[in-house]
């Protein structure tokens, strides 16, 4: 029997759960709730809910917050603070990507629609991963020497 676990990192909790082939629960739900964007206790709430749970699965599928970014160091401690959907702190570096690549401001919709927005489907703004982590490689983070 194939077994999946499923990992989903909220902005207000974490939660995991194993599911067989056909998408049926094989064991209890576990959930953590958190205030705030402590990172580090985002990471030891995710480590609580897996528990060990990752032993022998097939897969595992994770979800996390939309536009969000916590970088962790190769032992999974975090770098960074999160970097949450509402942070604009990384407009500069959309702008720069924005003038890279995104369509010149004259395209149609068509145009994007057609394939030049396909790269990374929409265009380029402040809450995008590629934005905020060119925001924190160029220091402008609490950590300066992340290298992403």
């Amino acid at each position: 029997m194939a077994t999946v676990l499923a990992l989903d990192v909220g902005s207000s909790s974490v939660r995991a759960q194993r599911f067989d082939e056909h998408g049926e629960p094989i064991d209890e739900r576990r959930q953590e709730r958190y205030d705030g964007g402590d990172p580090d206790e985002i990471v030891r709430l995710v480590r609580e809910v897996i528990g060990g749970r990752d032993d022998g699965v097939d897969a595992v599928g994770a979800s996390c917050f939309g536009h969000s970014l916590l970088a962790l160091d190769a032992a999974g401690r975090p770098l960074t603070p999160v970097l949450g959907w509402r942070d604009r702190r990384s407009a500069e570096a959309a702008e720069w990507l924005r003038r890279r690549v995104d369509p010149p401001e004259c395209a149609c919709a068509a145009h994007w629609r057609r394939g030049a927005g396909r790269l990374a489907g929409r265009p380029s703004f402040a809450r995008l991963v590629a934005a905020r982590r060119r925001f924190i490689r160029l220091g402008r983070s609490a950590v300066l020497a992340v290298r992403l």
